[in-house]
């Protein structure tokens, strides 16, 4: 076997300077060797570390603890013990907690590029929403007496304040 490298590496060195062979490989092989140039570039060569995505998806499955745990997912029981969560939203949670997970998973095995990474960040900021609504003053009008929260003002910038950070972070490249 290493017969066969080394006269395979022999002739892609004569090849390469006797000019035969043209296009980017000549130029990898004339910058980087003959055993640079046919290395498996690695998957992260688009600019992204994979440490990226690896960050995200611990984040995400921090998140999806903490949603899971607040929207009693698994409580199935028919008690009235509090506010049932609507299963729309449930499954709009799931979706967007697997599509996060998914895409940053493949984007460590393909080697996408920052799209990946602002679409895996917006993922991962959509599923904090949830809890960052349950901590700020309530949107909704109270139900005996019709009227809003005083503080509905800090739940309103909080909420353009998030967006306007989201954005920004996505934005970056």
């Amino acid at each position: 076997m290493h017969v066969v490298v080394s006269r395979l590496k022999r002739r892609l060195e004569r090849a390469a300077s006797n000019r035969l062979l043209r296009g980017p490989l000549s130029v990898e092989i004339a910058d980087r060797g003959v055993a640079g140039a046919f290395r498996n570039n690695s998957p992260m060569s688009s600019g992204v570390p994979v440490q990226y995505f690896q960050s995200i998806i611990a984040a995400q499955l921090a998140v999806a603890g903490a949603l899971l745990f607040q929207v009693r997912f698994f409580d199935t029981s028919n008690g009235k013990s509090g506010a049932q969560v609507d299963p729309r939203l449930r499954l709009v949670l799931v979706v967007v907690i697997a599509a996060t997970l998914f895409v940053s998973l493949e984007a460590m095995r393909e080697g996408w590029g920052s799209a990946a990474a602002a679409l895996v960040a917006g993922g991962l900021a959509l599923s904090v929403l949830p809890i960052l609504l349950r901590v700020l003053p309530p949107l909704t009008r109270d139900i005996e007496t019709h009227k809003r929260d005083p503080h509905l003002w800090v739940t309103v910038f909080a909420l353009i304040l998030y967006f306007a950070i989201v954005t920004i972070v996505v934005l970056i490249r």
